[in-house]
């Protein structure tokens, strides 16, 4: 069964110390942290975050998950030829809610 992405915004990061959001935020958080869904996470959010109370920033280390992010998809191209990582890339790409979301918008 293909895993559903998801994107989140600061809000929900935040959330994670909020009282009225602790519960749900938190749940998701976790959710992501044991890969149940595929996180989609911006450079907005990274760059809001990096002024963000520390607080906030130990609930879920966002630079730590892009890195981890990245180097999986490194370690699971590092045989690929050029010409396959290109490949591997798109396919990515055309799986992926936002471009099925983006093309929504757009073709209307």
């Amino acid at each position: 069964m293909k895993k559903l992405r998801i994107y989140i915004d600061t809000s929900v990061i935040g959330g994670c110390l909020d009282d009225e959001f602790s519960v749900e935020s938190n749940n998701l958080i976790e959710l992501i942290k044991q890969e149940k869904f595929i996180l989609l996470i911006s450079e907005i959010i990274i760059n809001e975050l990096i002024d963000a109370p520390q607080a906030v920033k130990k609930g879920f280390d966002c630079f730590a998950f892009k890195q981890y992010s990245q180097e999986k998809i490194a370690e699971e191209m590092k045989n690929f030829s050029y010409l396959e990582q290109v490949e591997y890339l798109k396919k990515r790409i055309n799986e992926s809610d936002l471009k099925v979301w983006w093309e929504s918008i757009n073709n209307k």
